[in-house]
């Protein structure tokens, strides 16, 4: 059985409302939601960075500016992978595989922005915002892992474990 490398982000972040029926469906929809939620809040941090320019470095302007951009484009995709996912369990081969790409290239930009910020950016902009850079990570790597777990057809989903409450717990094991 496949696991995570990070079971306990997982089990911090997973819905405790959710039921022995909830599959990993389910718990791809409630990841993608929130790696959604928290790339929007993380905007707008960066517009709220962006707000008063003339503190700001032209550096740290341009870093800033790409960062949303890329941040911009996340938000796309995963309303996008949202709509997609809502209200099925089954993606047609293509489908689920262009979706799968797109949510790779949310870890892309992710990293991209953090190397952007981390290269370009003052000081003060970088402790304002690299602390949050590990938790989307996390975040958007349990979102991918769960999106092709769910729907991408040909990858071995887990079986469900009746005796453990849910079934993703089972497929969150340690690896070991």
């Amino acid at each position: 059985m496949r696991s995570h490398p990070f079971p306990s982000f997982c089990e911090s972040q997973s819905p405790t409302n959710y039921n022995h029926s909830a599959n990993l469906c389910d718990y791809g929809r409630f990841f993608i939601r929130r790696s959604l939620e928290t790339t929007q809040n993380f905007i707008s941090l960066v517009n709220a960075c962006l707000s008063n320019p003339y503190a700001l470095s032209q550096t740290d302007i341009r870093a800033l500016e790409d960062c949303g951009s890329l941040l911009d484009l996340n938000v796309d995709v995963l309303s996008a992978t949202i709509q997609n996912t809502n209200s099925t369990d089954y993606l047609q081969s293509s489908q689920a595989e262009d979706m799968h790409t797109l949510l790779s290239a949310v870890l892309t930009n992710h990293q991209t922005c953090l190397d952007g910020i981390q290269s370009s950016a003052s000081s003060s902009i970088q402790s304002a915002l690299l602390g949050l850079f590990e938790n989307r990570t996390m975040l958007y790597s349990m979102s991918l892992a769960l999106y092709k777990q769910g729907w991408v057809p040909g990858t071995e989903r887990p079986v469900a474990n009746r005796e453990k409450s849910p079934v993703f717990r089972d497929w969150f094991r340690p690896k070991g």
